[in-house]
């Protein structure tokens, strides 16, 4: 009698172990803005075509299974008809586990961990479903009997613990890919989104950063209208108070005195006319927008936590890489550009003059794309050789400056007076190794997709000249 209380117990444990499971994936189904615990890789297998029959998703199913099974755990439902209906139901469920975890392994190539979960319960309920169907309750084997449940419940738990360690060891040495979503076919071949998006390259990138971006300023604006509607004040009141006049955000007494105004105009305004006005500079005004923005996410307990996954990777150039600047900046610029390009003289221009009067705060790697023939492919070279005696600069001001006049019978006409060493030059200019690097340089320009130049790429966004600026004065005001 006691090995069979015990043993229903842990029936009806495993069952509702297993009903919150199925709820789960339930969940994480039905709500596709759900993220998943185990990762991306649960995701891929809950969102396959093979987790759902017909309009219903299979962890429905499961929610039935299991409930099934709690309910014929109940003490009170015992009876030889309904533990074999019991384990006729498991057997069942059993193949049909089986068959989804190779589905899962073999066809999406991915792993969920709360699905296999699900087919280790199923599993464990039909061994002690057996359990149950060929134990003898003959006094002299009871001793034998209930030694071997504890024993079971044992592994049972040693099984849970070293399922749970196993996938977690198995995932900090492989990576799962999950399945192809296939995007586009032509001829024998089919293009997945994922190689679709790589093929992109940098604009793909980019127009991730403008949804990330927008995502971002959505919750911005929810949190302003938010945080206005608390002060009583529209949109216009709220920046007027708080931006164009310097009141504080974060003062509570001046909180309290514009919520008692019940959003009376006149007396917003008999306030503000005491109130000393913010200087009509964009970037002060932006500054005061940006620091109103980090104030009530203080007051309201509220944090952007998106991840940003549009970050540029620039891979470093084996051969020669040409830095100028302070290499521990927080600002960092990769700049691709080619140097018979009229956009990459003008560009040149405006960036050398931010760049030798924020030398401490910036650190600019000059990339080469020379797509406008051999004259610009040589010109880089050069340019490379000029940097290994530190005249980078001061060769890329003379070619620009003088871009229209420049030919392949002149573009080493400079060397003499920026004093470069020219037998130190010519060994350079002719090694394979700065023939190697522009290679590089294209090779990752090639990857970037890139087409046109200049090309900036600022902490990892494609960026200009005014957001340069920008990032600069916000470095210099946090000094």
């Amino acid at each position: 009698m006691f090995h069979g209380k015990v043993l229903d117990m842990h029936k009806f444990l495993i069952s509702l172990l297993g009903l919150f499971n199925a709820l789960y994936l339930t969940y994480l189904s039905l709500n596709t803005s759900a993220v998943c615990l185990a990762g991306q890789r649960c995701s891929d297998v809950i969102s396959s075509s093979y987790a759902s029959l017909g309009p219903f998703p299979l962890s429905v199913f499961g929610i039935a299974f299991f409930l099934t099974l709690l309910v014929f755990s109940k003490p009170s439902l015992q009876s030889d008809r309904l533990e074999g209906f019991r384990f006729i139901l498991l057997c069942l469920g059993a193949i049909a586990s089986f068959l989804l975890m190779i589905i899962q392994f073999f066809v999406i190539h991915s792993f969920c961990l709360f699905c296999t979960f699900s087919s280790v319960i199923t599993f464990l309920l039909l061994g002690l479903s057996w359990e149950s169907r060929v134990k003898n309750l003959d006094e002299a084997k009871s001793a034998i009997s209930n030694l071997r449940l504890h024993v079971l419940t044992f592994i049972i738990f040693s099984i849970i613990f070293g399922f749970y360690f196993g996938i977690h060891s198995f995932f900090q040495h492989y990576t799962v890919t999950p399945k192809k979503v296939i995007a586009a076919t032509f001829s024998s071949k089919s293009i997945s989104i994922s190689e679709l998006d790589a093929l992109s390259g940098i604009e793909f990138l980019n127009l991730k950063y403008s949804l990330h971006k927008l995502r971002e300023q959505t919750f911005y604006n929810e949190l302003l209208k938010k945080d206005s509607s608390s002060l009583k004040l529209s949109r216009r009141d709220y920046f007027s108070a708080f931006i164009r006049h310097q009141l504080e955000i974060s003062h509570m007494p001046t909180r309290y005195r514009i919520q008692a105004m019940n959003g009376n105009p006149q007396k917003l305004r008999e306030l503000l006319a005491t109130t000393q006005k913010s200087p009509t500079s964009n970037y002060y005004l932006q500054s005061r927008y940006e620091d109103l923005l980090s104030k009530i996410q203080s007051l309201h307990n509220a944090s952007f936590v998106l991840p940003d996954d549009s970050i540029i990777s620039i891979q470093k150039n084996p051969h020669h890489s040409i830095y100028v600047g302070n290499p521990n900046a927080n600002i960092q610029v990769t700049v691709f550009s080619d140097f018979k390009c009229s956009h990459c003289a003008h560009f040149h221009e405006k960036l050398d003059k931010i760049l030798l009067k924020n030398l401490d705060l910036i650190n600019v790697n000059f990339r080469h794309f020379p797509h406008a023939g051999s004259l610009s492919e040589s010109i880089a070279k050069a340019s490379i050789c000029a940097d290994q005696q530190d005249k980078f600069l001061a060769y890329a001001d003379y070619i620009y400056s003088n871009q229209p006049n420049i030919s392949m019978t002149n573009f080493l006409s400079p060397l003499n007076d920026l004093d470069i060493n020219p037998s130190s030059f010519n060994r350079c200019f002719h090694s394979s190794d700065v023939h190697s690097s522009i290679q590089e340089d294209l090779k990752e320009a090639n990857r970037l997709n890139l087409n046109s130049t200049p090309i900036m790429i600022l902490n990892g966004h494609i960026g200009k000249i005014d957001l340069l600026n920008s990032e600069i004065r916000k470095a210099r005001s946090r000094r």
